[in-house]
């Protein structure tokens, strides 16, 4: 799930760019490292009535089409799954996204959402009648810190060393503490976005441990007392990271002021 919460933000962040600018229609597809290990980028739009069904493949071909069209922004979306489990557990399985591009047009709004397997990447068409909501940047920004120096207490308290310098590390990137040297962190245009957005995504990117077994997930408890607070603060922080993806798409600045 982490790789279509990444692309989500990529897409959506250099096309929003592309709609309220001149710059020229990206190709993200083998230039981005977020598709660094894809071998086919796809959209579909699905055929209505007379309307065939349409593919594009690569984002240059599918960013002048959602602007023909009318398109206004672009922002990544979240959301909770319905299977049945806990969010951070259904997180791991493949197939079980989370989240998407939504593009918002003058009266309308719709979702591209992500389907991979292990060589391709699909983002199909879904029309919405409301946009889905966003956590405002600074509530999820302090959020995210919040709990993650939560959770970093937690991890001293249970000697758990690997977990408390995993953790340190990433919430040392959204202080400014560590300088963000890795590439493939870096989800964002290099203008038209706030460097606490910046910091954030690569923050939770790095900080994301939601999966199977030697993940945050696969914890094992030798007290009771540390499985209450693991499980109090495991859905807390995973739908802080959940959020930080999407509210970061909204922290916009005007291109080239950085």
């Amino acid at each position: 799930m982490i790789e279509d919460l990444r692309q989500s933000v990529a897409l959506a962040t250099h096309g929003d760019l592309f709609l309220r600018t001149s710059v020229q229609p990206p190709e993200l597809f083998a230039e981005h490292p977020v598709f660094d290990y894809v071998h086919e980028l796809e959209f579909h739009r699905p055929g209505i009535a007379v309307f065939p069904r349409q593919v594009f493949r690569g984002t240059r071909p599918w960013y002048m089409y959602l602007r023909d069209r009318g398109a206004r922004e672009m922002t990544a979306a979240t959301w909770g799954a319905n299977w049945g489990l806990p969010q951070h557990i259904a997180a791991a399985f493949m197939g079980a996204s989370q989240c998407g591009v939504q593009v918002r047009y003058r009266r309308s709004c719709e979702l591209w959402v992500p389907r991979a397997d292990l060589r391709s990447v699909v983002f199909r068409r879904h029309w919405r009648l409301r946009p889905v909501r966003i956590v405002p940047f600074a509530e999820a920004d302090r959020e995210v810190q919040d709990v993650l120096d939560e959770v970093i207490m937690f991890t001293r308290m249970a000697d758990w060393r690997g977990w408390h310098e995993y953790y340190s590390d990433a919430l040392a990137l959204r202080r400014g503490c560590t300088p963000l040297e890795d590439d493939s962190l870096d989800l964002l245009p290099e203008t038209g976005y706030s460097e606490n957005a910046r910091l954030l995504l690569a923050c939770v990117s790095k900080a994301w441990a939601f999966g199977g077994m030697g993940s945050w997930n696969d914890a094992s408890f030798g007290q009771e007392y540390i499985e209450d607070k693991y499980n109090e603060l495991t859905p807390r922080m995973f739908s802080a990271f959940l959020a930080a993806f999407s509210s970061a798409t909204e922290a916009r600045e005007e291109p080239g002021q950085r």
